[in-house]
């Protein structure tokens, strides 16, 4: 699939998805929002070309309280640039990711780290998707003194077919719509008494530079109950995810992605050609379609003979 074709099927998602979670919003409405959006897109790739991690040790130190936990955070304005902050500050990171993200961040750190004369060993990675990764992550935090860093919005619900609706999926409101969040890493946190910290990249008014807002803790390291811990956490993960979407919704990334994380799935349905059918044209494989918008269905065209 072309360049073109590529980016008329992320603009069909991008305006599904969105009209799923937003569906008062008009087709103008969606049109500039979504050139906006990939405005956005352009302008953190450029920063992550630009800001290097010498760079940003000149810039003021992220002062913690501690060395080591979990950072939660999510896929909102330059959000790559976030291990760099915190390694330019003087912490060692580790991120968890899938293995294609890793390949991808190893390559530029390994770089990275010769031209900033710092240690190798401050940035590290877990792959994701692999049976140990809980184990993996209590050795980060408590044996290497490290701050494991995780997207929650990187997985909302992915694969869920294998997941049950047994306490490990946090089901979080997005305006008329929901996503969904795996939340064992705060049962891991509880139990082992591990610092939780959520803090995502924010514009500032001022200056128009890209800073952390945060870390706010979201959980004790003195915690004694487990369902106390776990509502008081998951709260605090919701407002602050609720209160970034108000900020700047179109800062957040995932919004091409979103139909495959839906819980709900949308069946199929006929089309009632009574009413209004939001309908986009492209190309698909050589192939015209048409797209339900509202449906998520794609139609092929075919002539008449």
């Amino acid at each position: 699939m072309n360049n073109t074709n590529n980016n008329e099927v992320v603009r069909a998602l991008w305006y599904a998805n969105v009209l799923q979670h937003f569906p008062d919003k008009s087709i103008l409405e969606l049109q500039d929002g979504f050139e906006i959006w990939m405005a956005n897109k352009k302008e953190y790739a450029d920063l992550y070309n630009k800001c290097t991690v010498a760079d940003l040790c000149k810039q003021p130190a992220v002062s913690l309280n501690t060395g080591s936990g979990i950072w939660l955070t999510f896929h909102f304005g330059p959000y790559r640039l976030l291990p760099r902050i915190l390694i330019a500050s003087g912490y060692k990171v580790t991120l968890l990711a899938s293995a294609r993200i890793i390949a991808r961040e190893q390559q530029w750190y390994e770089e990275e780290m010769g031209r900033a004369r710092l240690r190798t060993d401050v940035f590290d990675c877990i792959v994701a998707d692999n049976n140990m990764v809980l184990k993996q992550v209590l050795t980060h935090v408590k044996q290497r003194n490290r701050w494991v860093l995780i997207y929650l919005d990187a997985d909302e619900g992915l694969q869920q077919d294998a997941v049950k609706l047994d306490g490990s999926l946090l089901k979080v409101p997005l305006h008329k719509g929901h996503v969904y969040w795996r939340t064992n890493i705060l049962k891991l946190a509880e139990r082992f008494k591990i610092t939780v910290a959520i803090g995502h990249l924010t514009k500032s008014e001022i200056d128009d530079k890209w800073r952390i807002d945060g870390p706010h803790s979201i959980g004790h390291e003195d915690s004694t109950c487990c369902d106390a811990y776990h509502v008081r956490c998951s709260t605090q993960l919701v407002q602050t995810f609720q209160q970034m979407i108000k900020n700047n919704w179109l800062a957040w990334e995932n919004w091409a992605l979103l139909h495959r994380y839906q819980k709900e799935k949308i069946a199929p349905v006929p089309l009632e050609l009574k009413q209004p059918v939001l309908m986009m044209p492209m190309l698909l494989r050589g192939k015209p379609f048409f797209f339900d918008m509202r449906g998520q269905q794609f139609f092929e065209i075919k002539s008449i003979e």
